[in-house]
């Protein structure tokens, strides 16, 4: 099977050029590339979260925070972006979970806006 080598997001990564991690915290709520779950579990995961939001299972702002947290890292959407990438150029070398950049970037700079 061959593999695509990166993302149909743009490959480019923040931290390259900024010497630091733009998304802090957040990366953790993106997959870990070597995970072995597979799509089922994946969406069965998130599945059972929405439906404990949405019966009301969380009460404290800390439950609340963590089910989210937990929600967007099993979003079947990102899993779904990774197949058929190879897994190591999807992942963060620094905090091994894939780059949010190469689900939220977009091809547009602040620079490229204020030259028109």
């Amino acid at each position: 099977m061959n593999k695509k080598k990166t993302p149909d997001a743009p490959a480019w990564k923040p931290c390259w050029t900024l010497r630091f991690c733009p998304y802090g915290p957040m990366v953790e709520m993106f997959p870990i590339p070597e995970s072995r779950s597979r799509p089922r579990e994946i969406q069965a995961r998130f599945d059972a979260l929405v439906a404990e939001l949405g019966a009301g299972k969380y009460k404290t702002s800390s439950e609340i925070w963590q089910a989210f947290h937990r929600l967007s890292y099993f979003n079947p959407r990102w899993w779904k972006m990774m197949e058929g990438h190879r897994r190591a150029d999807l992942r963060c070398e620094v905090f091994g979970h894939v780059c949010p950049a190469l689900f939220l970037s977009e091809a547009v700079e602040e620079a490229d806006v204020l030259e028109d």
